[in-house]
């Protein structure tokens, strides 16, 4: 197994950093009630984002992830939602994703998200 940038972070400093990142795109972060998803990006324009974050290793993130995350977006009144993670998904979890409004950022472009945000 690979190792990845993202090994030596807890998970409670793998949220932290990635909202951060969204931060300084731009973006207002406010914290979330709903079991399922870790807050809420607010885009310049008003749109609210709900935003999941799982630091795992060597496992894929499966459909059944997603679902549960869709559930907490239509609680918190979000349409659209972004899933940050340090693996990446099952192909049923993509096309899950696809129907639902759901981003999926793999290992690789989170990485180019925190490359992005802190050179």
């Amino acid at each position: 197994m690979t190792n990845n940038i993202f090994d030596s972070l807890s998970h409670t400093d793998f949220l932290r950093l990635t909202l951060e990142a969204f931060v300084r795109q731009g973006y207002e972060v406010e914290q979330s009630s709903a079991a399922g998803a870790d807050g809420v990006l607010i885009g310049r324009d008003g749109e609210r984002i709900a935003i999941l974050c799982k630091k795992y290793r060597g496992a894929f993130i499966g459909r059944p992830v997603l679902q549960q995350f869709y559930g907490a977006m239509g609680q918190i009144g979000c349409k659209k939602g972004y899933l940050i993670t340090t693996t990446d998904c099952s192909p049923q979890a993509y096309d899950f994703a696809q129907e639902k409004g759901i981003d999926l950022y793999s290992s690789e472009r989170t990485t180019g998200l925190m490359r992005t945000a802190f050179g």
